[in-house]
């Protein structure tokens, strides 16, 4: 994870290779909640630089991961897998080149997601394809909240199982 300058956080998927990020139980402690995962290039603008390649995202045991954003304009397949490798159950795959798409939001089953992301764009710097995802950190731990009204609430998460236990101190 890199800084963005901005109070954010960020990783490139760097082209025709695999990498492996690991978030730490330290990264959360650092109040890392969310980062975004760019193609090689576009945080900078210039969006592809012919990315070709898997990243593999894992966060500490107890949390999901949300991924929603987007692949601009151009050229560029986007797989998403439920798990640490592209033989984890599918959660997106585009499987067609087509101009820009939003993804929607995407939320693992446990704590690992796996992305192949590949463009035809060539390595001029004014190339207009990229991709721009944003991953939450969402731990899996419910508890009753405050509605800020005098309610209390707890949110259902999708594609998952939880349980929230309400004790006598409650």
């Amino acid at each position: 994870l890199a800084e963005d300058g901005e109070g954010g956080y960020y990783v490139n998927m760097l082209a025709q290779n695999t990498a492996t990020l690991d978030i730490t139980a330290d990264d959360i402690a650092n109040c890392v909640t969310s980062f975004n995962v760019y193609d090689d290039g576009v945080k900078e603008g210039k969006f592809s630089y012919n990315a070709d390649g898997y990243l593999t995202v894992t966060a500490p045991k107890g949390y999901v991961l949300q991924v929603s954003g987007a692949v601009y304009s151009g050229n560029g397949y986007l797989s998403v897998f439920d798990g640490e490798n592209s033989q984890a159950t599918p959660l997106l795959q585009v499987n067609t080149f087509r101009d820009g798409y939003d993804i929607g939001t995407l939320i693992s089953t446990d704590n690992a997601v796996t992305f192949y992301f590949q463009s035809t764009a060539n390595y001029s710097s004014d190339v207009s394809t990229g991709l721009d995802l944003t991953i939450k950190l969402i731990k899996m731990d419910l508890a009753l909240a405050k509605d800020g009204e005098g309610a209390y609430y707890v949110n259902m998460l999708a594609q998952n199982t939880a349980t929230l236990n309400i004790t006598a101190d409650d």
